[in-house]
């Protein structure tokens, strides 16, 4: 007996060397694909295994068997440990763009909408579909203080305009705030046939674009790991958002302005690693995704989701929920008496509680992205191109923003002034130009994907 357990210590002293010596061999390059790993693996497991059998055919009774059994686990968790820690690289990639929220104009030119310190422009994301099915795909972020700056591979600041957070091992919902407020200012009327033209114009919605935007990725033999958002600090010292009309992007308004083109050309990515064809700056292709983050980008969605009796709660789509605004589910639009003031409909606009459907809405796009210049011929360059599904390719789901589920707490306030009253003698009507409706209702809604408002005209579509 006392042989026994000696050469059973002495297998399981073998067995541990090797172990050992195995993961000398993972670790002695710094630098290696993702077969060099497997190989080293598979060396590790055959050495168990060769150890195990000679452990077993030597044991008598259950008691030396279980003993080889024992030992033979802890070989194979010591070489699945080894693996996972050979191939474990992190980096980041850049997507052109991520857009994070849409806000919508209410009516009238004198009304706006004031998210106060941007509570409500919030975004949540999941990376899954960009890697190929069957790699392993987690969520973890070590800290929701502030977004990091990145810049030629290396860590460099934080910046605390924004903040992210875990929703669940898939998804990371990142809210942006300036610090100060972002209003959406209302829609400018028409004249035409001295009548008013109405009020509901969408093309002057605003989308909101991050144009540095940084997904850092550790990439290992467990799998893929997505580590949150971070931005890239070639372009600026922070987050560089610019707000685009739908109206520009869609066309409807002419050609996109020197000022906003100056911030979507992106030039300071211009020496990224691209696939081909592809380009740091946005282009129509791009700007005509983005503007499908509207709805209202096409025109018959207020027709089809919407209609002359507005949906209750939810519509159709799921995308938008009926809200209240000082309680009330509506607001009135109305033209000033004779050498009156419009009236202005102030109110604090709440979430509601979102139905099970609106919980689960989702949309799907997918965006080209580049890595920056220092991965050129690395590891994490040529092991992200085995993980990916899709060649220098990100597919994001955008789902219901985790903030606003459940809560109703406040987000944000509407000023709605009706139209003015020009009359050729004071106090007497009639107003020139007129108003003559519809609409003359407004419906308020909440966008479940992005947590902004949107009003919508009763009786109209």
């Amino acid at each position: 007996m006392q042989r026994w357990l000696h050469e059973v210590k002495n297998r399981r002293k073998c067995i541990l060397f090797l172990l050992i010596a195995a993961r000398v061999i993972f670790l002695q390059t710094p630098l290696r694909a993702q077969d060099s790993c497997q190989t080293a693996y598979n060396s590790c497991v055959a050495a168990a295994l060769s150890n195990y059998n000679d452990c077993f055919a030597n044991a008598s009774g259950a008691a030396q068997r279980n003993a080889c059994v024992a030992a033979r686990n802890q070989a194979d968790s010591a070489c699945t440990a080894a693996y996972n820690a050979c191939e474990s690289v992190t980096g980041y990639i850049n997507p052109k763009y991520i857009v994070l929220g849409v806000t919508y104009a209410p009516p009238g030119p004198a009304s706006f909408v004031n998210y106060t310190n941007s509570v409500g422009l919030a975004t949540t994301n999941s990376l899954k579909n960009t890697f190929k099915t069957g790699h392993t795909y987690t969520v973890t972020i070590s800290s929701t203080v502030g977004i990091e700056g990145w810049k030629v591979g290396t860590k460099v600041s934080t910046s605390n305009t924004a903040s992210q957070s875990t929703v669940d091992s898939q998804s990371v919902t990142l809210s942006w705030s300036t610090g100060n407020s972002v209003q959406t200012y209302g829609t400018p009327t028409t004249v035409v046939n001295g009548s008013f033209t109405s009020p509901v114009d969408n093309d002057y919605d605003i989308i909101y674009v991050w144009l540095n935007p940084v997904e850092v990725i550790t990439l290992s033999g467990a799998g893929v790991t997505w580590n949150g958002y971070g931005y890239d600090a070639t372009d600026q010292n922070g987050l560089d958002i610019v707000g685009i009309p739908l109206g520009y992007l869609n066309g409807h308004f002419g050609a996109m302005p020197p000022d906003i083109l100056a911030s979507t050309n992106r030039t300071w990515a211009a020496g990224q690693i691209y696939n081909a064809g592809q380009s740091a700056a946005l282009n129509s292709t791009d700007f005509a995704k983005i503007a499908g983050y509207d709805p209202f980008s096409s025109s018959s969605y207020g027709t089809t989701e919407i209609g002359y009796a507005p949906p209750n709660p939810t519509t159709a789509d799921n995308r938008f929920t009926l809200t209240t605004c000082n309680n009330g589910n509506s607001v009135s639009f109305l033209q000033a008496a004779p050498s009156a003031t419009p009236g202005a409909y102030t109110c604090t606009l709440n979430y509601s509680n979102l139905t099970t459907n609106a919980k689960s809405k989702t949309t799907e796009t997918t965006n080209t992205f580049s890595i920056d210049r220092s991965y050129s011929g690395s590891i994490f360059q040529s092991d992200l191109s085995i993980d990916l599904a899709y060649q220098y390719t990100t597919d994001t789901i955008t789902e219901v923003d985790s903030s606003i589920a459940t809560t109703t707490s406040t987000s944000a306030q509407a000023s709605i002034t009706g139209l003015p009253c020009g009359n050729t003698k004071p106090g007497v009507g009639p107003c020139v130009p007129v108003w003559n409706g519809p609409p003359t209702q407004f419906n308020i809604y909440e966008d479940n994907l992005y947590g902004t408002f949107m009003f919508a005209p009763v009786h109209y579509f």
